[in-house]
């Protein structure tokens, strides 16, 4: 029976350990309210130069695009490329 007790306790305790490695974690992964505040603050700023980017990038292609259109226009009206 002194066996048998051994292994219940040494089951007890892994488990125990197991539980407490795994709140250690948890408590690992919170983080404190300025760290929060500060990485939503990092990410909206981010956002903001991402969607600057993207806005330049729309204007720039469309302008490209508009470009070309005139170009292709001049070119099929131009009498030079009829004859």
């Amino acid at each position: 029976m002194g066996s048998n007790q051994k292994k219940n306790n040494a089951s007890v305790v892994e488990v125990e350990r197991k539980r407490l490695n795994q709140q250690k974690e948890e408590d690992s992964m919170v983080i404190k309210p300025e760290d929060a505040t500060r990485v939503i603050m990092m990410l909206q700023q981010r956002l903001v130069r991402q969607r600057t980017f993207w806005a330049m990038r729309h204007a720039v292609t469309k302008d490209k695009l508009e470009e070309q259109i005139v170009f292709l226009e001049n070119k099929l009206s131009s009498n030079v490329a009829l004859w």
